[in-house]
């Protein structure tokens, strides 16, 4: 609470660079794959290192203030981000990966329900955006009919398929 996306950051990117150094994971060949807080993770590990090859996020958060203003979970981004929206500072704007989309470089595949509450589908197009006009490659999908996560059958299976040759794309040419 009060450092969302500071220490765990570090504490994944440590555990990303123990299992490549133990041998168990090719450092070419390393994707993040997240959903709802992991897909805010995937969005904002994408503007703090390089290593990936690619990078899936699901109904992610990446603009704190649009997401406390647009979102039914303004009570979250207040007890966990801490700092107060209207001061025009502080982890409202540090934490945004939107914000820091000029130091990614990393290819996205960004997914969202458009009927989705607690992480509007806006998050997601506001990346993809900010991704595209930097260079990135970057793909969105909107399930018309999905909330949070992709729930029906069918949105798993299209959202199964589209990760899969995603990352076999980029993680595996």
């Amino acid at each position: 609470m009060g450092d969302y996306g500071g220490g765990e950051s570090e504490d994944v990117l440590a555990g990303v660079d123990h299992i490549v150094a133990s041998g168990f994971a090719d450092p070419e060949r390393l994707a993040l794959v997240g959903g709802s807080h992991g897909g805010y993770m995937a969005c904002w590990l994408v503007t703090r290192t390089h290593r990936f090859r690619a990078a899936v996020a699901l109904s992610p958060i990446t603009d704190w203030i649009s997401q406390h203003f647009g979102s039914t979970l303004a009570g979250f981004d207040e007890l966990f981000l801490g700092g107060d929206v209207s001061d025009g500072s502080g982890p409202y704007l540090d934490r945004s990966p939107v914000l820091r989309a000029d130091q990614a470089t990393t290819p996205m595949l960004i997914a969202a329900g458009l009927h989705d509450e607690s992480t509007p589908v806006g998050q997601a197009a506001e990346f993809f955006h900010a991704l595209e006009r930097r260079g990135v490659e970057a793909e969105l999908v909107v399930y018309p009919e999905e909330r949070h996560g992709v729930d029906s059958l069918v949105a798993e299976i299209d959202f199964a398929g589209r990760v899969a040759e995603f990352l076999s794309r980029h993680v595996n040419p």
